[in-house]
């Protein structure tokens, strides 16, 4: 099988590769930064969970950051500050050659120990932030930037020749060096190059350049950073000092039709500005902060309530208005605000001003776009079908991510899954039987044979250490046969040396000493192959931990190392493990629900080679879209999903059950038997994976006298209306948006696609009536993205959109069949009463019934009865449960495009579990001793993974081997000391701590 290109390294990209690598395909994964992470390396925490998360992005979670995860993986080749110059060939044979900026630092050699930076005399802005903080000419990309990753800023390196005297390793040559060159031979090519952050000058009425407190969101967010200059607590760029007040001013560079600002949404901005209003208060609870805005854009799953929580809980302000000018005024350099609120012009003063910025798409990018010549829109984002988003119009070329549209990380990092997807399908796997070696594990009934090895790190260990004195304490343990050293281990032709080390020696167990743990795990990763378990090994961080940590002399650095080190090899003595487990996987899905993303999960997994069972309650294929008839993009829904339907049916990998549902589901994860019920007979599928893409509907509400009149339906009604010609003599309509949503203490969430199927059906009907009266009535108009621009057409084609406040919706009242509603007009600041021919009301999307599912499962619902997700950022289709996976509306409210893309991550998340052939046990997973354990169940209530039971016939714990995680709730919550893990037995720890204490 041919590699894969993936160009940019964003959450799309790490997505795509890490999806890819995990199901055996080589990738290689470019980006024209000097380190992979796009956006993510500025991002410290995100919204709405004010934490990471997107470790749940990798295939395989509880994982790492993903840059971390596909730096670690062999399928992975990443290759920075590159770039594509020429594409030539198709599908299956694309050439591409890459441009591959040189630098003056070997990446091979870089060992990664700062002492260019400490030496380097320049000092400028740094790029990452925007300058609010310095940088040197050799330095680190970003804070997190993983591995080798010094780069060499040639324009502004003096040559003054410290950074090379002080190398260590002799990695730094300040010669000329020239751009290489780099043909890649490749299958598929996947562009996810994201976007870019508009300039926050874009706007000059606010002053950014010469207003000191006027700062960008890219900016500030480098303040509020833990990892920022100023350890995440805002100051004044003015004078340092904390501000008092804080301005966050929306839609800089965003839905602007002047030339120099972009028309669309760009999506993110309000949230990203919402997370830092409430970081600010987390700070600084005596600051004022007040949000200037035309619509608040919260619609992803769980925003509502982070925006209910910005008001409620942090007292944030938010003021609905046009923005006018910035000034600096006063001798404090404080920022003054002007702004036009319902027809009047206000001031107001606050010491720091924050511009939201917006997105677009670089010069970088318009120059992949023409050597690929692949369509996109007027906005230079990539062109593609709603029932097939990843695909364009070029065979073979995919896109994902922001360079299609606009979006938050869920979204990004489920197209990055949904790429992968489509490239899986494109290159059919080949059924295989799948060889594991037998794994070598530390055995209690032989002596055990253990060696120290300690890596010089460019002998930065050497200067700092007594190596020898080091050596000869440790040889004091009997079980120490054999000590050493060996330069550099992250350069992985090293890691062979060790093999040939143990093999020599007949050791069993090392302790390998030198820099973080973590990364010497991904290195040792390959001893699997050799039959090894990384409990044969114990990893000791003598650098960051030890050297780096405190200014002691070489003496106490060695006298602490000699402490750390006994206790590694007394942690090692003391290990043991269970045998190894493997249960084969059953190769096939179970795809529940018959809706957009239930037809394309099964089609890609059919498409891939899997034998797939699709189980659909009702009669007939289509879900939701059986009720629906065009997009706002034009989209024929019939024929679309007619197309969709027959290729289903088509499949020969496809069986079919209608009018059927799960009634039960029993076995392991990975080998699950489920019982269906299909009209009046029952059977049994066996499946490897399960998809619920179980769907959603419109919430058919009980307000606004919507039982009282056939005048008053809903906007999917009237979408009926509009198709079937059932319209006629209409001269005036109004459409209340938010019926029964974003409502605290009941329908809360925003359900996403209420705004735009408002517009499309206002569109539809002034196409139809040319002198139509209409007028929507709304919250915030949610029109992101691209739906800006429909939006924008509205307005221009005579639509009144007319903004109320939760405290005074409108009224409708119903009296001898003709429609009366009322409702107050901010602008004219009256009420204003009108009879409409028909009034439309917005209702949104609650989730079909999934409690039988959810229990049947053991799957967790949220508080509307939508599926919860593992995480909402980088796990918004998974569940704890590694085999089980989500998409659709079962999930939240989403638009097709949105549901087609989850179905297809589903796939490849599916597909890669299915792909692994087996399951095999953790090296660290947890264990029972029986005679201690009293069968309480406190361990099965903690697990999160469902890997414990109480056994029925013995009434004690019992460890399903394969699906535990090793995470290790049940060994805290155990109260006999019943569980344990191995690796971590208590005995080792405490003894590890007697050693670390005495």
């Amino acid at each position: 099988m041919k590699e894969i290109l993936i160009v940019g390294s964003g959450f799309a990209g790490m997505s795509a590769s890490l999806a890819l690598a995990d199901s055996g395909i080589k990738v290689n994964l470019i980006d024209s930064k000097p380190s992979m992470g796009g956006y993510f390396p500025l991002l410290d925490n995100q919204f709405p969970t004010n934490s990471c998360g997107v470790c749940f992005l990798s295939p395989k979670p509880p994982a790492y950051c993903p840059f971390i995860e596909c730096s670690g993986r062999s399928n992975i080749n990443f290759i920075p500050s590159s770039s594509v110059v020429e594409i030539d060939g198709e599908q299956g044979n694309f050439k591409v050659k890459l441009k591959i900026k040189s630098n003056p630092v070997d990446s091979q050699l870089c060992i990664d120990c700062g002492k260019c930076e400490e030496v380097c005399p320049v000092t400028v802005d740094n790029e990452f932030g925007e300058g609010v903080e310095k940088r040197k000419a050799v330095y680190k990309f970003y804070p997190k930037a993983v591995k080798k990753s010094y780069f060499l800023d040639t324009v502004n390196c003096t040559k003054c020749n410290k950074c090379v005297e002080i190398c260590p390793v002799n990695a730094i040559n300040l010669s000329p060096n020239s751009d290489k060159e780099l043909l890649l031979d490749v299958s598929d090519i996947i562009f996810t190059p994201g976007f870019e952050a508009v300039k926050g000058g874009i706007k000059e009425e606010f002053g950014f350049g010469y207003n000191k407190n006027v700062l960008s969101s890219v900016q500030y967010e480098r303040l509020i950073s833990p990892s920022g200059p100023t350890s995440g607590v805002p100051i004044k760029l003015s004078d340092s000092t904390s501000p008092k007040s804080v301005a966050f001013l929306q839609c800089v560079g965003s839905r602007d039709i002047r030339k120099s600002g972009n028309p669309y949404c760009s999506s993110i901005c309000c949230m990203f500005a919402l997370k830092q209003a409430i970081f600010t208060k987390k700070q600084l609870p005596d600051c004022e902060v007040v949000f200037f805005y035309m619509d608040i854009r919260a619609f992803g799953k769980g925003y509502e309530e982070y925006y209910n929580k910005a008001k409620d809980e942090y007292g944030i302000k938010f003021i609905r208005c046009h923005l006018s000018t910035l000034k600096e005024h006063g001798q404090d350099k404080n920022i003054r605000v002007t702004y036009y609120k319902n027809g009047e012009l206000k001031e107001r003063d606050f010491d720091i001003a924050v511009l939201s910025l917006g997105f677009f798409q670089n010069s970088e990018t318009r120059k992949l776009i023409e050597i690929s010549k692949i369509s996109t829109n007027k906005y230079f984002f990539a062109e593609s079908d709603e029932f097939d988003p990843m695909v364009t119009n070029v065979k073979g070329i995919y896109v994902a991510g922001a360079f299609t549209a606009p979006k938050d990380i869920p979204e990004t990092t489920t197209d990055g899954l949904a790429v992968a997807a489509k490239v899986l399908e494109s290159n059919k796997r080949v059924k295989s039987d799948k060889f594991t070696p037998a794994v070598v594990t530390p055995n209690d009934y032989q002596i055990p044979r253990v060696g120290v090895l300690i890596c010089r790190c460019g002998n930065i260990l050497d200067t700092s250490l007594e190596i020898d004195r080091i050596f000869k304490e440790l040889k004091n343990i009997k079980e120490v046969e054999w000590t050493g050293t060996i330069d550099n281990l992250c350069n992985s032709s090293n890691i062979s040396q060790v093999k040939k080390i143990m093999g020599d020696n007949a050791l069993d167990r090392v302790v390998v000493a030198g820099c973080s743990a973590r990364d010497m795990e991904i290195y040792f990763k390959s001893f699997k192959d050799e039959g090894y378990s990384l409990l044969n090994f114990e990893f000791v961080n003598l650098r960051e931990q030890c050297i780096f940590a405190a200014s002691l002399d070489k003496k106490l650095f060695s006298d602490k190392s000699i402490t750390l080190l006994k206790a590694a090899v007394f942690k090692l003595l003391k290990n043991c493990s269970g045998a190894e487990v493997k249960n084969i996987i059953k190769d096939s899905a179970l795809v529940i629900g018959g809706g957009a993303a239930g037809l394309t999960s099964a089609l890609n997994l059919a498409n891939q080679g899997f034998d797939v069972s699709l189980v659909e309650k009702s009669e007939e294929l289509g879900g939701k879209l059986l009720t629906s008839h065009y997009t706002l993009r034009g989209a024929d829904i019939k024929s679309k999903l007619q197309s969709l339907i027959t290729s289903v049916k088509n499949s020969s990998n496809i069986k079919i059950f209608t009018s059927s549902e799960v009634i039960s589901s029993e076995g392991s994860v990975g080998n699950r038997r489920s019982l269906i019920k299909s009209n009046d007979s029952e059977f049994i599928i066996e499946h490897g994976i399960t998809i619920i893409a179980t769907g959603g509907k419109e919430v058919k509400p009980k307000s606004y006298g919507y039982s009282e009149s056939d005048k008053i339906i809903t906007q999917v009604e009237l979408e009926n209306k509009i198709s079937n010609n059932d319209i006629s003599d209409i001269k005036k309509v109004v459409m209340i948006q938010c019926v029964e949503s974003r409502e605290v203490g009941k329908r809360e969430y925003c359900s996403r696609v209420c705004c735009s199927h408002a517009i499309k059906n206002a569109l539809k009907l002034k196409d139809k009536f040319k002198n139509i009266d209409i007028t929507v009535l709304y919250r915030d108009i949610r029109s992101y993205g691209f739906y800006e621009d429909y939006y924008r057409e509205a307005r221009s084609k005579g639509v009144i959109f007319i903004p109320y406040q939760p405290d005074s919706k409108p009224q409708v009242k119903v009296s001898n069949g003709k429609l009366y509603i009322n409702y107050r007009d901010p602008i004219l600041n009256k009420d204003i009463d009108s009879t409409p021919d028909m009034v439309v009301l917005s209702s949104g999307i609650e989730p079909n019934q999934n409690i039988n599912l959810s229990q049947i499962f053991n799957l967790p619902l949220d508080k509307y009865g939508f599926f919860e997700e593992s995480n909402k950022k980088g796990g918004n289709i998974i569940f704890n449960q590694k085999d089980i996976f989500m998409a659709g509306l079962c999930h939240a409210p989403k638009h097709i495009d949105e549901a087609v893309s989850q179905g297809l991550a589903a796939a490849a998340r599916g597909a890669v579990f299915l792909n692994q052939r087996e399951l095999v046990s953790m090296e660290h997973r947890s264990y029972v001793i029986s005679r201690f354990c009293s069968g309480c169940g406190i361990c099965v209530e903690v697990c999160p993974y469902s890997a414990r039971v109480i056994d029925p016939t013995l009434k004690i714990a019992k460890v399903f081997e394969t699906v535990c995680e090793s995470c290790g709730a049940c060994v805290m919550s155990c109260p006999n000391g019943a569980a344990q893990q191995y690796g971590f037995e208590k005995g080792q720890v405490l003894g590890m701590i007697d050693y670390l204490i005495s």
